[in-house]
């Protein structure tokens, strides 16, 4: 009785915010049990109207909704989207103020606000743990919840502190409140690993949707030349309808691409987008291809999540993705208008080497484990040392001392794995900025009896800075010297919560009082330490050795699943191939 009465609800507050008569198909089956109480895992397909499931939810059930996003640009759209429709929602982000986050932060605890988007990283701040207890939640919500499983296509070790979040938020009886989890591509393996990483309640309501749409059609080139394949499916594009993505591997090939559509099609009808611009010049092409005149855009997987253009006619696949699930995920930006649209992969036998490469670097072979952890050792020599490099130098310095040949992306895996196990830190410094601190009168600033006058607001965040980036300075302080650090702004503002935009501020006001003797030119790479309690442990004691195997077979299985999916020559067996990968055997 109580259900069908919220169900009236939401029937209510979908046709007055969303204008919709009807809720889509699966969009009830995740509603009606959400306020209920139940958690509930929702694997559909993109276009199926994810958002509306546990926004709906959220304007009925007393209080707010907390929704995990893994990127700001992300979070902006769905907030966007939320006030277009009188839907009351902010986020919180790295970009904004300290007023700006605190004005935020308030409105969700008074609540004025009934949806706050976060980082996973956010979670991680105790000012902000501190003041969420404080308000009514709702729902606990991980969008891509998929980042949230190592078995994942897009595992983010950040996705694991949602689980605090479920913490804090239970109540002494075992009361909290209810956890959504919602992605477009997510296997059985995969769903499993979700509940219990989130700590979903076993009779969490499972829904699937057939992750096959009607309005797709999958199309593979048999394998051969590539080059020609392309300029044939690029002379056939009707660029004055719709737009077209065409998703690479490099993005030396992406960039390669973009200008062989433009000299079929006309100059500016394609940008390459990678992860080797500038968040600037992303954005800016975004922008380009989804307002502006280019009506082709080509890209590394780096494009792609939170992008909501409907009327995209084309996806292209230049060489094959790492998983299913990738593809699919990408397969997925096609058509959400509802009208016909092609999906094409093309592929050859080197684009197949090519990623069988990477997902064996991703994942190396166990014995790089203890190559690696001996090397840091001999290197570092203390557990209060760090080193300063980038992954190439350490792969290289490795290889040299082993007489092995080491992979800078085997590296990066590795220290990588340590990272999210607590064995190691790696901080990633690019962009960052080293400075020179008089460690002393910096001492003397945060402890308040330095005598220059700075602001309540500079002194915090000269703390953060102190904490976070300048550590090593303390032990430098008792000496009187003068020392050089890194500050990783990023890593700073995620750990403390203050913007970037205000760290900056405060070195330059820290500058002029002395504390901060030089700022030099950003260092480019990581600062890798290990950890003090780890520093006498074995490393296959201190890792899950089994675990760390399990994935390295499941990568190459998913990849190898892929591989066979481009031998299927007609579209029925690539749909059921598709259905037989996502849905239970009773499901299809």
């Amino acid at each position: 009785m109580m259900t069908s009465k919220l169900m009236r609800k939401a029937a209510i507050a979908l046709k007055e915010h969303w204008g919709h008569e009807d809720f889509y198909k699966y969009q009830q089956a995740v509603v009606e049990p959400a306020l209920e109480g139940n958690d509930v895992i929702a694997v559909l397909p993109t276009g199926a109207g994810k958002s509306v499931c546990f926004q709906v939810p959220a304007l009925i059930v007393p209080g707010g909704a907390i929704v995990v996003s893994p990127l700001i640009a992300l979070m902006k759209d769905q907030v966007d989207g939320c006030k277009r429709r009188g839907v009351p929602a902010g986020c919180l982000h790295s970009n904004m103020d300290d007023a700006e986050r605190e004005e935020t932060l308030s409105e969700f605890v008074s609540g004025s606000l009934r949806l706050l988007y976060i980082a996973p990283e956010r979670i991680g701040n105790r000012a902000f743990m501190e003041r969420i207890t404080q308000a009514t939640v709702s729902f606990i919500v991980a969008d891509e919840a998929h980042c949230v499983s190592s078995w994942g296509h897009e595992f983010r070790p950040d996705y694991m502190r949602i689980s605090r979040l479920v913490q804090a938020l239970t109540n002494r009886d075992g009361t909290r409140p209810p956890i959504l989890a919602l992605t477009a591509t997510a296997t059985t393996l995969v769903m499993a690993d979700i509940r219990q990483s989130l700590g979903m309640r076993d009779d969490a309501v499972t829904v699937t949707g057939d992750p096959v749409r009607p309005n797709l059609q999958y199309i593979t080139d048999p394998p051969g030349s590539m080059d020609r394949q392309f300029g044939q499916w690029v002379d056939a594009l009707d660029v004055s309808v719709g737009h077209h993505i065409i998703y690479a591997n490099t993005r030396r090939k992406v960039e390669q691409l973009a200008e062989k559509v433009n000299e079929y099609k006309g100059p500016g009808v394609a940008v390459a987008y990678h992860a080797g611009m500038t968040p600037d010049q992303r954005t800016q092409t975004q922008d380009e291809f989804g307002e502006g005149g280019a009506r082709v855009i080509c890209a590394t997987t780096a494009f792609g999540m939170g992008v909501d253009i409907p009327d995209i006619r084309t996806v292209i696949n230049y060489g094959i993705p790492s998983s299913i699930e990738a593809f699919v995920q990408q397969s997925g930006r096609a058509g959400r208008d509802g009208q016909m649209s092609k999906v094409v992969l093309l592929n050859d036998e080197w684009n197949t080497s090519f990623q069988i490469t990477q997902v064996e670097n991703n994942n190396p072979p166990l014995a790089l484990y203890e190559v690696v952890w001996e090397w840091l050792h001999d290197e570092l020599g203390s557990p209060t040392k760090k080193l300063q490099m980038s992954m190439a130098e350490i792969a290289t310095r490795i290889t040299a001392r082993r007489r092995m040949s080491v992979q800078e992306e085997q590296v990066r895996s590795v220290l990588g794995v340590m990272h999210s196990n607590g064995v190691a830190e790696r901080r990633g410094v690019e962009g960052g900025i080293p400075v020179v601190i008089d460690a002393v009168g910096f001492d003397a600033l945060v402890r308040g009896k330095h005598g220059a006058t700075v602001t309540p607001t500079v002194r915090e965040v000269a703390r953060a800075l102190w904490k976070y980036s300048l550590a090593d300075a303390a032990l430098a302080a008792q000496a009187g010297e003068t020392v050089e650090a890194i500050v990783n702004k990023e890593g700073v503002a995620r750990a403390s919560g203050h913007s970037t935009y205000m760290i900056n501020k405060v070195i330059e006001r820290l500058r002029a009082v002395g504390v901060v003797k030089a700022v030099k030119p950003p260092f480019r790479g990581s600062v890798v330490r290990i950890l003090p309690d780890a520093w006498r442990g074995s490393i296959s004691e201190l890792l899950p050795m089994a675990k760390i195997e399990e994935k390295r077979r499941s990568d190459l299985a998913r990849l190898h699943a892929m591989i066979r999916y481009t031998y299927l020559r007609s579209e029925p067996e690539r749909k059921a191939a598709i259905r037989a990968y996502f849905l239970p055997p009773d499901s299809k």
